[in-house]
């Protein structure tokens, strides 16, 4: 998969991106984030491990987990209309540090103590 042209970045000093969909592409648009100085927010962890400086959002093995309980009450017989609807309320917040320091980004200590994640 091949990503559309990368805008210049370095001319547009207020310039940041955030993303929140879900492809084939997450590692190669946070490499990209990190290669031109462009903060980056993210849902998805790949993004953040790849260069993004930060994500936050669920944590899709719960859901995961989640899913496989769903599916062994169904299977087991109960109606999917009777399996209670369950919402995580956990989000997991990744701050890759190195990321902050190309542009000169100073996080604040609040953002750095509550990360659940900190790569350096």
């Amino acid at each position: 998969m091949s990503l559309p042209s990368w805008p210049n970045r370095k001319q547009e000093a207020s310039s940041s991106l955030t993303m929140s969909s879900f492809s084939a592409a997450d590692a190669e648009i946070g490499s990209l984030s990190a290669r031109h100085s462009v903060p980056a927010v993210f849902q998805g962890t790949a993004f953040t491990a790849a260069g993004g400086l930060m994500s936050y959002g669920t944590r899709f093995a719960e859901l995961y987990h989640q899913a496989g309980a769903y599916s062994g009450l169904v299977l087991a017989g109960a109606a999917p209309a009777d399996v209670p609807i369950y919402q995580s309320t956990a989000a997991e917040l990744i701050v890759n540090l190195s990321s902050a320091k190309p542009p000169g980004i100073a996080l604040p200590q609040a953002i750095v103590d509550q990360a659940t994640t900190l790569i350096r």
